[in-house]
């Protein structure tokens, strides 16, 4: 899920509509086929390859690339520091690590070839291993989302604490948002932004129907592509269903609202 909160004045929402309708019709290829176009927050200097997220989605195209446009981004090198307690309180509750014993070492044992983290060794009276990805959404979920931002990081103790030292923002396949803006700004066209991020791809046209069905509710008039036709009722559905909900808390709402899907 995404959402953009845009400030007012950005003119950023000015080119969104024309940019969409200036590209509609363009699809990004490989040999043929459409591609698994993924995206991450922030790479924070380096892609990760999707087989080592999720081994069935891999692509030649979803590859470990180095990114210099995304540095200069809040979250190309970060730090956090962890509490012991709440470090042992997710081991105890996620891995099942009630120990007596402290927890005296927490260290990257296995990195993939992104360099990021893939298990991390634990010893607290016991040794175990355990997986990174794992450990860093149990804790984010437990005590609040982007204390560890991503699985590239080292860990160090630090008085009575471990100190995560990390670069980027998400799982880092395929386009990072933030180094994609960059090149935007710099001037570089969208066709070099897409095939920096996924290398081997290219650009292909294909017709689009200059008339899309319209579907009506009582108070919407939905354009869709013909594709999305089975979903066009429940999407009207959520649209009444939200009005509804948005009126209850505002004085006066258009009674008739056009929706281009």
């Amino acid at each position: 899920c995404q959402a953009y909160r845009l400030p007012q004045g950005s003119g950023v929402n000015s080119g969104i509509d024309p940019a969409a309708l200036a590209t509609r019709g363009k699809v990004l290829m490989y040999r043929g086929a459409l591609v698994d176009p993924y995206f991450t927050a922030c790479c924070g200097g380096m892609t990760e390859a999707a087989r080592n997220v999720w081994p069935d989605r891999a692509q030649p195209y979803l590859a470990v690339l180095r990114d210099p446009y995304c540095l200069s981004s809040e979250h190309a090198a970060w730090q956090r520091e962890l509490s012991a307690e709440s470090v042992q309180q997710t081991l105890g509750e996620v891995f099942k690590l009630f120990t007596p014993a402290a927890l005296t070492e927490l260290s990257v044992e296995k990195r993939d070839s992104s360099g990021r983290a893939l298990s991390l060794r634990v010893v607290a009276g016991s040794t175990r291993s355990i997986d990174a990805n794992e450990f860093r959404y149990a804790f984010d979920r437990r005590w609040g989302w982007g204390q560890i931002k991503s699985n590239l990081y080292s860990v160090q103790r630090r008085g009575g604490g471990w100190v995560f030292f990390g670069h980027g923002l998400g799982h880092g396949v395929g386009l990072c948002q933030t180094g994609a803006e960059q090149m935007g700004r710099m001037g570089i066209p969208m066709e070099r932004i897409l095939t920096t991020y996924f290398p081997g791809t290219e650009i292909s046209s294909r017709p689009a129907d200059d008339t899309d069905p319209i579907a009506s509710s009582e108070h919407f008039e939905l354009a869709f592509p013909s594709a999305q036709e089975p979903w066009v009722k429940q999407t009207l559905e959520s649209l009444e269903y939200w009005r509804r909900q948005l009126g209850a808390h505002a004085d006066a709402l258009p009674p008739h609202t056009r929706v281009q899907t």
